[in-house]
This record gives C-alpha cells, structure tokens and sequence, in this order.
C-alpha cells in the first residue's frame, strides 16, 4: 500500500522529523533522500540526518552530511 499521491516536501519533512523523534535512520535517510530530490538546495533535510545520526552515534555520517552543507 502506497500513498495516494506524491509527496512533497512538507509530507517528506514531517516524516523526517517522525524518523528523528522515532530515531529511525533507516526510513530517515529515505525520508531525507527524497527531501534532498525535491529541493536540492535546501539544507534542512542533511540537518535533520546528521542529527538522526548524531543520536545513534553515527559521528563519520553526519560530519559527512555537514561538510555538504
């Protein structure tokens, strides 16, 4: 079962931040993944990650995601 339509970025974003209270990374990153498709230019989404992935310990990842912003 899908979602009825396509999702944009305030569907994305809310899913995003779920991820982050949930602490999800792995529907995180294809939550931010897509966020990224979307409005490549928006930084919001690789802040969220890398703080998602600041949360699991998962340092290397989010200094990546933060040098690319």
């Amino acid at each position: 079962m899908g979602m009825p339509m396509e999702g944009n970025e305030i569907i994305w974003g809310s899913f995003l931040s779920a991820c982050r209270v949930y602490n999800n990374v792995e529907l995180g990153e294809v939550a931010a993944r897509r966020l990224l498709e979307l409005d490549p230019r928006d930084p919001w989404g690789r802040v969220m990650l890398s703080n998602i992935f600041v949360e699991e310990a998962k340092y290397d990842r989010s200094m990546g995601l933060r040098k690319e912003i």
